[in-house]
């Protein structure tokens, strides 16, 4: 027989076998898992999303940094000694020492310093055109915000500029003006790093020197440029002269010269040039750059009807043959030594003092010109050609001047003919010698 306790044993493990078998759960209704897990096709929509605004976000970092890059440290940087200048215009001489000529270039300027000019010139142009100079560091970002939601607003039409002071100079010295598309995006940030350079390696006073040395004043075919040749040019007289009202004149056309030309000028272009000085003398009142008594002088000047006259602004640009090619050759050289552009080698060229000593001999040109023109009747004439077109085939008839040149070689001294030195070595032994 089983003992007693043989018997619960017995009845424990047949109690234990039942947790090994199945639990009974509830069904699950059709669908629910699909719910919790979320739909397969809209995860990989947004994890293919992801990727490429990560991509995105990568390739716009890489090439920001990459202009970023370039205008610091690569060819697009600006070096300061591509911002400094002399304030001196460079001159060409003869064989014999002689001044042949003054470098002022195509552009009607002549570089005076901040010093040389009225003290109301630089308060009138920051009033006007960068009220908040002195405090930002090349961009003012709330100008060029402004800027573009004027822009946005007005269908791609503003009359709102966003460029600082600083910017123009930038845009003035490279000469580059791209406006399209990713082109005029890409300047503008080559432009807003400049600026930052600029302010970096300048001083304010410096900064505001050169914008007003390079800036465009209108002046039609005169092509007036810088402020001491727009004094001479509308008022006729030196920058450093300038009235409060005519420094307010000269800073107010800078947006659009030719509109506010004040010769042979309608009744309606007078009023809005009135207009247009009375603004810039509220502003410069406005901002504390001047007091009211200054203002109401030049209010009184504006009622009593501006001064204007148009002053002897000719720089005597005119360069022989011979002077031009030496001038576009020294350009060349300045753009391949100092890696400058051609705006900034023509400044500098123009500005620096440079002494350029040429083998101009001014007697043997005189008697070359003087054998031209003389005998201008017999090679300066103009015939009628008839030409077919190589496209069209139509036959039409050009007028065709005739041109001359001379050449003078002392034979007594050198031998310029290539050919003439082969032959010449080839009768002389005594050629190396």
């Amino acid at each position: 027989m089983m003992k007693k306790n043989e018997k619960q044993d017995v009845k424990k493990t047949s109690d234990n076998t039942v947790m090994y078998k199945p639990i009974k759960t509830k069904k699950t209704p059709k669908g629910q898992n699909e719910k919790k897990k979320g739909h397969p096709k809209l995860k990989k929509f947004i994890k293919v999303i992801f990727v490429m605004c990560l991509l995105l976000f990568v390739t716009v970092g890489g090439v920001l940094a990459a202009i970023v890059y370039r205008c610091i440290w690569g060819d697009w940087a600006i070096e300061e000694s591509a911002l400094v200048i002399k304030y001196e215009n460079s001159k060409m001489y003869d064989k014999d020492g002689n001044v042949v000529a003054t470098l002022r270039g195509n552009e009607n300027r002549e570089i005076i310093s901040k010093d040389e000019m009225s003290p109301y010139l630089p308060k009138a142009f920051i009033s006007i055109e960068d009220e908040r100079f002195d405090e930002h560091n090349g961009v003012d970002w709330k100008r060029t915000l402004g800027a573009f939601v004027t822009f946005v607003t007005h269908s791609g039409e503003s009359s709102f500029g966003g460029s600082t002071i600083t910017q123009q100079i930038v845009k003035n010295v490279t000469g580059e003006d791209d406006n399209s598309a990713i082109e005029g995006a890409l300047r503008k940030i080559k432009e807003i790093v400049r600026a930052y350079q600029v302010e970096n390696k300048l001083s304010k006073d410096q900064i505001l020197e050169l914008y007003l040395n390079l800036i465009p004043l209108g002046g039609g075919g005169s092509r007036i440029y810088g402020v001491q040749t727009a004094a001479r040019y509308y008022f006729d007289k030196d920058a450093k002269d300038l009235s409060v009202a005519e420094s307010a004149y000269i800073a107010g056309i800078t947006s659009a010269p030719e509109r506010y030309n004040p010769f042979n000028a309608s009744e309606e272009q007078n009023e809005k040039i009135n207009k247009k000085i009375k603004t810039v003398l509220q502003k410069m009142k406005e901002l504390g750059k001047i007091n009211e008594e200054e203002y109401n002088s030049g209010i009184a000047q504006l009622e009593g009807g501006m001064s204007f006259k148009k002053g002897e602004t000719s720089q005597n640009n005119k360069l022989s043959y011979y002077l031009e090619a030496a001038r576009d050759q020294i350009l060349k050289d300045l753009m391949a030594e100092k890696k400058w552009t051609q705006k900034e080698a023509e400044l500098h060229l123009f500005g620096d003092g440079y002494h350029i000593y040429t083998a101009l001999d001014q007697n043997i040109q005189k008697e070359v010109d003087a054998e031209f023109v003389g005998n201008a009747s017999k090679w300066y004439k103009i015939k009628k050609v008839t030409r077919t077109d190589p496209n069209t085939k139509e036959k039409r008839t050009e007028e065709v001047q005739r041109q001359g040149s001379m050449v003078i070689i002392d034979n007594s001294s050198r031998i310029h003919c290539c050919r003439c030195r082969r032959t010449w070595r080839e009768k002389n032994s005594k050629w190396n010698k």
